[in-house]
């Protein structure tokens, strides 16, 4: 699993900590396969290859990145009509779902002040009934 931060999580300077599970009373490796990886995402060296795609990642503009794959993503979706269209669908669906959460986390409180009927929860969170329903705990039929 690779993590990248947006800062030195560790705090020790280093582009790339590597975690590995260690038996506590040995100190022996335990070999299960998992290895974590953190990448701090300010450190900054533009002669180490980390570095450098920490920089890029920080880049507002294509040109001035060093990878050029990824600037040419970059290019892509920030500098193309068809990109930018991706990028803003994206987003747009992005905000419709954090919405809906907030939406079905309002309901939940109504709905456990016990207050309302799940009709007027629905009504006032623009949820449909059956959601409001399901999130009561209530079967449909």
């Amino acid at each position: 699993m690779i993590f990248i931060t947006a800062n030195d999580v560790i705090g020790a300077g280093c582009s790339l900590y590597h975690v590995n599970r260690t038996i506590k009373e040995t100190g022996a490796y335990f070999n299960d396969g998992s290895h974590i990886i953190y990448v701090n995402g300010s450190y900054k060296d533009d002669s180490d290859p980390v570095g450098e795609l920490m920089h890029d990642f920080r880049c507002l503009n294509s040109v001035d990145m060093f990878y050029p794959i990824l600037a040419k993503q970059v290019k892509y979706f920030k500098e193309t009509e068809g990109g930018q269209e991706i990028m803003c669908q994206i987003f747009e669906d992005l905000a419709e779902k954090r919405i809906t959460e907030e939406k079905k986390a309002f309901a939940r409180r109504l709905i456990a002040r016990g207050k309302q009927t799940l009709e007027e929860i629905a009504e006032d969170t623009d949820l449909p009934l059956e959601e409001v329903k399901e999130l009561a705990g209530l079967q449909l039929a």
